[in-house]
């Protein structure tokens, strides 16, 4: 009877088990190759000081933008390193001290994150050119104080998209008496705290903080409060929002010299009393000392945007003006800046 024969099976194949073609061993398929071992990548413990771009860590929560209004007060929580230069134009109302006029002013923050709840930040600074429009006043140029401090993360909670941190800056009188700073053996202290949270596309930063001077005739002292919210519209585009306020607590004794255009130079009271004005702050550019200003308030809204690049890199633009009855020094102003983040 015929039929069909089943198919051999390797170990009724004849001939030896030497492995040769009809041996009974089977042929065994080659092996791959191993795969080559990963890059080493920086252990956590490694990322604990001077964080290490290694770790793929980034101070800033994703999708936050860092506020540029008022930058010699505002303080964002997050602990970053990274570079931002400024570039400010400011005019002055025509019935304050000045008479109307601008300030052109340039200046650069740094941060740098000692450790990630930690960092060293130095956020005033910068040269100025000063264009008052009273008669009795000359256009002046010359330097910003310089004003750095800490910053300590308090609470991080990235998946909750929160952050609480603290600040302390110290102001030191290195800058120029033309353009009203300097001219004191005190400094300045600016204590902060501030938070940011967010839900989606919005982001909401805020902070309270004060500043008083250790020469208190030179340095009037005040209470500082700032609210921000921005919307992500897309990827590229970011509006943002801001309210600041300050409340003048204590007052110094104008004692701040003030150069006039005939070479003469008083104090700012005696200027302050000829010329029948009220009392005035210098707003967030310049702690005057005035004498008077206890009791005021101002307050400024600002509206932006902020153009991010990428992750390290955004351009940012805002406008200000104050929405209160005073506005001191302050009719409007224009600030663009670049934030550059490692």
């Amino acid at each position: 009877m015929c039929g069909l024969a089943a198919p051999a099976l390797a170990d009724d194949v004849g001939g030896d088990d030497t492995g040769a073609p009809g041996g009974r061993r089977q042929q065994q398929p080659a092996k791959a190759p191993a795969a080559a071992p990963a890059p080493a990548q920086a252990a956590e413990s490694d990322c604990t000081w001077f964080p290490d771009l290694r770790c793929g860590r980034h101070g800033r929560f994703e999708g936050f933008e860092m506020p540029i209004s008022q930058p010699f007060l505002f303080e964002d929580p997050f602990i970053t390193t990274g570079i931002y230069p400024y570039y400010i134009y400011h005019e002055f109302p025509g019935d304050s001290a000045l008479g109307g006029g601008n300030v052109h002013a340039v200046a650069v923050q740094a941060r740098i994150a000692i450790t990630d709840r930690l960092a060293f930040i130095a956020t005033k600074d910068g040269y100025a050119w000063e264009n008052p429009g009273s008669p009795l006043l000359d256009d002046q140029t010359g330097w910003f104080n310089l004003a750095g401090g800490l910053k300590y993360a308090i609470i991080q909670r990235p998946e909750d998209n929160f952050i609480l941190s603290t600040s302390l800056k110290i102001e030191i009188p290195t800058g120029s008496s033309a353009i009203f700073e300097g001219d004191s053996g005190g400094v300045n202290f600016l204590p902060s705290v501030s938070a940011a949270w967010g839900w989606k596309g919005l982001h909401l930063i805020g902070d309270v903080g004060g500043q008083a001077g250790t020469d208190s005739d030179l340095f009037g002292s005040q209470f500082f409060f700032h609210a921000y919210a921005d919307y992500s519209v897309h990827k590229h585009f970011q509006p943002f929002i801001q309210f600041s306020g300050q409340q003048y607590i204590g007052s110094g004794a104008g004692e701040r010299p003030v150069k006039l255009a005939n070479g003469a130079v008083l104090d700012m009271a005696t200027v302050r009393g000829a010329l029948g004005l009220d009392s005035f702050e210098g707003v967030d550019l310049h702690n005057l000392g005035n004498d008077g200003v206890g009791g005021n308030f101002i307050s400024i809204f600002a509206v932006g945007a902020h153009i991010p690049i990428n992750k390290h890199f955004t351009w940012s633009a805002s406008y200000e003006l104050p929405i209160t009855g005073r506005d001191d020094i302050h009719n409007q102003r224009m600030t663009t800046s670049l934030r550059m983040e490692f």
